[in-house]
């Protein structure tokens, strides 16, 4: 399941539109290539697994970033933007030990879910999960930097 990072873009700009529309293009002009990875799934839609490229290109400063992920698209010839969303740079160090794992469906993003160590759950979106899910065991324990924005509140 695929649930998208619209609202999230308010942390940076309003309305939600002005922000997207700022902020990714600004992203892909101007961002710096990241680890890039090969993954195999059912990319665009298609019945058929194959194996792509995920590019991440990542714009940041001190305290704020922004990230697009590109994807190749083997059978088209061609890149196509796959997510993009806004993340805070530093965080708190947390171990944590992974109960659950909410793969959004898109082979490359999810939400972790863990309890530290006095039992408090934590869900967060890993932002380098495309990089890093192979990695990933339910059960083991992890060290994940964890930072939250407030986009909005009451």
């Amino acid at each position: 399941m695929s649930t998208g990072h619209g609202n999230h873009w308010e942390c940076l700009q309003k309305p939600v539109e002005e922000a997207i529309q700022h902020f990714i293009p600004a992203t892909i002009d101007k961002g710096e290539l990241g680890q890039t990875i090969q993954r195999e799934g059912l990319w665009f839609d298609r019945d058929q697994p194959s194996t792509e490229t995920v590019v991440p290109i990542v714009m940041a400063n001190k305290a704020f970033g922004t990230m697009a992920l590109l994807v190749s698209d083997s059978i088209e010839s061609r890149s196509a933007l796959y997510s993009a969303y806004p993340f805070a740079v530093k965080g708190g160090k947390q171990r944590l030990r992974l109960t659950e794992i909410r793969d959004w469906g898109n082979e490359i993003e999810a939400v972790m879910v863990g309890e530290n160590e006095a039992g408090i759950e934590i869900a967060f979106f890993d932002t380098k999960y495309f990089l890093n899910r192979d990695r990933y065991q339910v059960g083991e324990t992890y060290d994940f930097r964890i930072a939250g924005v407030i986009y909005k509140a009451r």
